[in-house]
């Protein structure tokens, strides 16, 4: 489990005084659980999870990697080794010659057994279909497929908790839609690896059993995002924008048609709306686009 406690995350100004980019948060991420993050630019949401493998030390409050504590230098390895984290820009992770030298980079630093790094190695390029590209030169690659190599990369040293720092948000739709298709064969594989996952796009964890929403350096909401979603004038509120099919049923809730239909259901008027134009039968109302 990653356990936050009070975590407070400051940053000096040039004129001396000091930003809160993190603002006392206490959260817990369990073992198996799949979790999206979402949140306005600049409400913190990367600077909170990069207190998760100790790449940012809380200025105050405690982060704690199943019972590591990420302040504690002698921690530090032993919790890198078990929080993996997939950047939102590829270009900023990739640091070797060749897809197979990428691969293999993690692996030579966790100090693995030649023949075990090349079973792993064979293990991901096979898996995220990769193989053909083995002896390419990373910087060749598509933005879809860099993005793949970077997680085929972390998946590989096997943690047990993978980070997505926004990792679609570069990519096209088809991009897109590849990378959300590897996160939930990911999560579906191993019932005790946890996912978090922050995205721009909201549309993007709607099937998500838990959502944490951020503003401010808070979290503001946490929940299931059916619940979440519902509060359309509220997200809309902060700069988010719920997918569409909750801003339609909030758009039709308004409507004077929909004001109409509850007034007579209360009047019990029957199951017709009786307008200007004669009678709409019930099963013929304007629904919201799905």
């Amino acid at each position: 489990m990653i356990q936050l406690r009070d975590v407070v995350v400051e940053y000096p100004r040039p004129d001396g005084s000091r930003i809160r980019a993190v603002d006392g948060v206490t959260l817990d991420i369990r073992e198996g659980e799949l979790v999206g993050l979402i949140g306005p630019n600049g409400c913190g949401k990367s600077t909170l999870v990069r207190c998760f493998n100790a790449l940012i030390r809380p200025t105050k409050g405690v982060v704690l990697v199943d019972g590591l504590d990420t302040r504690d230098p002698r921690c530090v390895l032993e919790i890198r080794r078990r929080v993996g984290m997939v950047f939102q820009n590829p270009d900023n992770q990739i640091v070797s010659t060749t897809v197979e030298r990428e691969v293999a980079f993690g692996l030579e630093n966790l100090g693995l057994a030649p023949r075990e790094m090349r079973s792993r190695v064979e293990e991901v390029l096979e898996r995220f279909r990769l193989r053909e590209y083995r002896h390419h030169p990373p910087h060749l690659l598509s933005g879809g497929e860099k993005q793949r190599l970077a997680i085929a990369s972390v998946v590989a040293m096997r943690p047990r908790y993978l980070i997505f720092d926004e990792p679609t948000s570069v990519l096209d739709p088809a991009g897109r839609a590849e990378v959300l298709a590897l996160v939930q064969e990911l999560a579906e594989e191993d019932p005790q690896r946890s996912i978090v996952f922050i995205t721009q796009f909201p549309e993007e964890v709607e099937s998500f059993p838990r959502l944490l929403v951020m503003r401010q350096g808070k979290v503001l909401l946490d929940g299931e995002p059916k619940g979440i979603f519902a509060q359309v004038d509220m997200l809309l509120r902060i700069g988010l924008e719920p997918p569409v099919e909750y801003l339609a049923e909030s758009l039709w809730a308004k409507s004077p048609l929909a004001e109409r239909e509850r007034s007579e259901a209360e009047k019990g008027l029957g199951n017709d709306d009786q307008t200007e134009f004669g009678s709409i039968p019930s099963g013929e109302r304007p629904k919201p686009i799905p």
